[in-house]
């Protein structure tokens, strides 16, 4: 196989993501195999590119200079079950996998009805939702060591999973993962259907018609927000805003009446205090000031510090 033959050059990665935006890859492949993956990365090694994988482009905002390197497109979407357990592809999106889920009435993923990206990205980011994450359900993920050039086998432990982190985040990109195996629950579909209804409902109420990236910043946990704003905490818990230990960010930017703050192209979801949307052909850096300019004005009223959710690609 020549990997050489599948590498396109600069290929527009807006159409690759859910925001819409970005420029182009100096090198990009889609690798639908571990031949073309392993291929793909001793490619760029050998020509000293730098490699950047991307999954279903969600939660990504990509520069508006592009990416100088190799962007390798995860395009693994093997899905199969055995028993109570389902190995998914990196590539495969994780709606796909909830509604495989469901259709061998299997229960645990309801929660992630509705999430756009993949099984590789959710993974990397512990993807999560009312109350429920991946990691919950990971027995283990297959990744690729760039550094050591092999496959290894992580276990649910081996991944260091936190909220909406794990181990993937902080290995200087040496690690890929390529495919993960999911244990859930025996179930009656009637009811998975109804549970997977009620959250589509209830995520949908707070979409808008504009491309995004999803919930822009991570979620306050309730013991530091007690600590970093004591009144602003005694609020959210008499209005019954947090849940499950959490308090939504989107709560936060409310307070402020930051819905609908515009720069550029950007502005703040009409229906989701957290959500950034391309309204009007945004560009990186109207999202990149528009993101500065909530976290100032949250720092400086409230005294929190808010952390971005979404990953920054090839700044």
């Amino acid at each position: 196989m020549n990997i050489e033959q599948k590498i396109q050059n600069n290929v527009d990665l807006a159409q690759y993501t859910t925001f819409c935006i970005g420029g182009p890859a100096k090198f990009f492949v889609e690798a639908t195999s571990t031949e073309e993956l392993t291929a793909a990365i001793a490619w760029a090694q050998a020509k000293s590119e730098p490699v950047f994988i991307l999954g279903g482009g969600s939660n990504v905002l990509v520069n508006d200079e592009g990416v100088k390197g190799l962007v390798i497109k995860l395009a693994n979407t093997d899905l199969s079950v055995a028993g109570e357990a389902i190995t998914a592809g990196a590539g495969v999106s994780l709606g796909l996998v909830v509604e495989f889920a469901k259709d061998n009435n299997l229960t645990g993923l309801e929660w992630a009805v509705g999430i756009p990206g993949t099984m590789g990205g959710g993974t990397r980011g512990n993807a999560g939702a009312y109350g429920g994450c991946l990691a919950d359900n990971i027995k283990e993920v297959l990744a690729y060591d760039i550094a050591q050039h092999n496959f290894v086998t992580m276990t649910k432990e081996d991944c260091n999973f936190g909220y909406r982190d794990s181990i993937f985040k902080h290995c200087d990109n040496n690690l890929v993962i390529w495919q993960v195996t999911l244990t859930l629950s025996r179930g009656v579909m009637d009811k998975i259907k109804a549970v997977m209804a009620q959250y589509s409902t209830s995520r949908l109420s707070t979409q808008t018609e504009y491309p995004s990236a999803g919930c822009v910043f991570k979620n306050l946990t309730a013991d530091d927000l007690a600590k970093l704003n004591s009144a602003v905490y005694q609020k959210a818990e008499a209005a019954g805003k947090i849940k499950g230990g959490k308090l939504a960010c989107g709560y936060i930017i409310d307070l402020l009446g930051l819905k609908g703050q515009q720069v550029g192209g950007a502005i703040v979801g009409p229906h989701h205090g957290n959500f950034i949307v391309n309204k009007d052909s945004a560009k990186a850096e109207d999202v990149k000031t528009l993101i500065a300019q909530i976290k100032k004005q949250v720092k400086e009223k409230f005294n929190i510090d808010l952390q971005e959710e979404v990953q920054y690609f090839g700044f």
